[in-house]
C-alpha cells in the first residue's frame, strides 16, 4: 500500500530545540511514560519524519507560561524548567515576552538553517505558495505557528496589534491564541490533565470562563486583524464562549452564507467520545458534534491529537500498562466522518514535544504508517487517506494564511 504524505498540524519541534538545544537532525527514541520524560525528551527529528513520510510540519512555537514554574509544587520539574530560566515568559511582561517569542524564531531560523548546511533538506516556508510547491515535491518543509497569546506580552491595543503585524511580516501561518492561563486576547478553557497535575502538584487556576478580552476591544480587534491578514485561527484551548465569539466575527466579516476563513481545532478529540467521568471542565475543552460542523463550514479542519486523555477521557500514566491510541486516532476519525458525512475537515495534529502525555504506540512521527493503516483497516479509501494526510490543510493554507 502507498505511503501517505502527511502534514503534521500541531507539533512542537521547536520547544525541544528552544529550551533544551535539541537536535532536530538526529534520531531519537523517547519514552512515552513520567512527567520530566515527557518534558525534555525530544519527539520530532527529521529521521522519524522521514519514516513517517511526513513531509509539512506546522512547527509550534510555545514561550513556556510563567505559571508553569509558579503554579507548581514538583521541584524536579521546577528545577528543570527553571534551567532555561532565561526562556521562560518573563515575570515582568510588557514588550518582554513577544521579544523572547521572536529570539525563539531567530533561534530556530538559526538551526534550521545549519541542519540545511550540513546536507540535510528542510527549509521554513513562508508563503503558502513556497510551502506546497516544496511539500508536494516530498522536502520536509517546516511552517512557523505559535501557541498562547502571551507570546505577544501586553500592552495597549496599538502595541499588540503592532507586534502581531511583525510576527506575521515574519511569515506565521498559524495562531493558538489560548493556553493554560488567561492572555490579552482571550480567556483559557484550561488543558492540564489531573494526573499531570498530581505529577506536577499544581496550585494554580483553573479555566476561566469568560470570552475574548473586551478591555480596549483587544480580543476583538486582534481576531479581525489575523482573519484580515491571513493567520490560521487555532481555537484549542479556547473556552466555549471565546470560540462562539469567533465563529460570529468569522461570519459577519465574509460573505453573506461563507464566512471569511477557515478556523482549526489543531490538536484535540471530541467531546462525544470521551469517558463521562472526565473532568467536566476539560470536556469544555473539546469540540462538541455542533462545533464539528461548525469548522467544517467554515472549511476548516480537526487536527486529531496523539494523547489519550483528549480522545476517550482517560489518561495514559501507568509505566507498567500499554496505553496505546492508534485505535483511539480511528475511533475519532470514524466519529468525525460520521458527523459531517464526509473526510473534508479531517487532519493530523500529534502535539509531539508539548509536554503531553506521549501513547506508548504514537512517540514520534515514524509511526504515522502505521495510523494510516489503520484507518484504511477500517474501510477509509485511499482518497479520504490523502484528504486526511494533507489536502485538507493544504486547503485551509490556501484560503487562511495570507491576505
Amino acid at each position: 500500500m502507498p505511503t501517505i504524505p502527511v502534514i503534521d498540524i500541531h507539533c512542537h519541534p521547536a520547544l525541544k530545540m528552544y529550551l533544551f538545544a535539541g537536535r532536530i537532525e538526529r534520531e531519537h527514541r523517547p519514552g512515552s511514560d513520567g512527567l520530566i520524560g515527557n518534558v525534555t525528551d525530544m519527539h520530532v527529528d527529521l529521521p522519524g519524519l522521514a519514516k513517517g513520510n511526513v513531509c509539512g510540519v506546522v512547527s509550534v512555537l510555545h514561550l513556556p507560561e510563567r505559571g508553569i514554574i509558579d503554579y507548581t509544587g514538583n521541584i524536579l520539574f521546577k528545577l528543570v524548567l527553571s534551567a532555561s530560566a532565561g526562556k521562560i515568559e518573563a515575570k515582568r511582561r510588557g514588550v518582554a515576552p513577544f521579544r523572547q517569542t521572536m529570539d525563539m524564531m531567530d533561534q530556530i531560523e538559526d538551526q534550521i538553517d545549519r541542519v540545511r548546511d550540513d546536507g540535510h533538506e528542510v527549509l521554513i516556508a513562508r508563503s503558502v505558495v513556497e510551502f506546497e510547491a516544496r511539500f508536494l515535491a516530498g522536502k520536509t518543509t517546516f511552517i512557523h505557528s505559535i501557541e498562547g497569546a502571551h507570546s505577544l506580552g501586553t500592552g495597549t491595543q496599538h502595541e499588540l496589534l503592532q507586534r502581531l503585524d511583525r510576527f506575521i511580516d515574519r511569515g506565521l501561518a498559524q495562531f493558538t491564541i489560548a493556553h493554560f492561563f488567561q492572555n490579552e486576547i482571550t480567556g483559557s478553557g484550561g488543558g492540564i490533565p489531573p494526573h499531570m497535575k498530581e505529577e506536577m502538584k499544581y496550585h494554580g487556576p483553573g479555566p476561566s470562563l469568560g470570552g475574548l478580552n473586551q478591555l480596549d476591544g483587544k480580543g476583538e480587534a486582534l481576531v479581525m486583524r489575523m482573519l484580515v491578514r491571513g493567520v490560521v485561527l487555532d481555537l484549542t484551548h479556547c473556552t466555549v464562549k471565546a470560540r462562539q465569539e469567533i465563529y460570529a466575527i468569522n461570519k459577519n466579516m465574509g460573505t453573506p452564507g461563507k464566512p471569511k476563513r477557515p478556523l482549526v481545532f489543531s490538536h484535540t478529540g471530541i467531546r462525544g467520545l470521551v469517558d463521562p467521568g472526565m473532568d467536566a471542565n476539560d470536556q469544555l475543552c473539546l469540540p462538541d458534534e455542533a462545533e464539528v460542523k461548525e469548522i467544517n463550514a467554515t472549511g476548516g479542519v480537526i487536527g486529531i491529537i496523539f494523547m489519550n486523555y483528549w480522545l476517550n477521557g482517560i489518561e495514559e500514566d501507568d509505566p507498567r500498562r500499554f496505553d496505546g491510541a492508534i485505535d483511539l486516532v480511528v475511533m475519532t476519525a470514524l466519529e468525525l466522518k460520521r458527523i459531517a458525512g464526509n473526510c473534508k475537515h479531517i487532519a493530523i495534529g500529534t502535539d509531539l514535544d508539548g509536554f503531553s502525555q506521549t501513547p506508548d504506540d504514537l512517540t514520534t512521527e515514524a509511526a504515522m504508517p502505521q495510523v494510516f493503516q489503520a484507518l484504511r483497516t477500517v474501510g477509509f479509501t485511499e482518497d479520504e487517506l490523502l484528504d486526511i494526510g494533507y489536502r485538507n490543510y493544504l486547503r485551509v493554507l490556501k484560503n487562511g494564511w495570507g491576505a
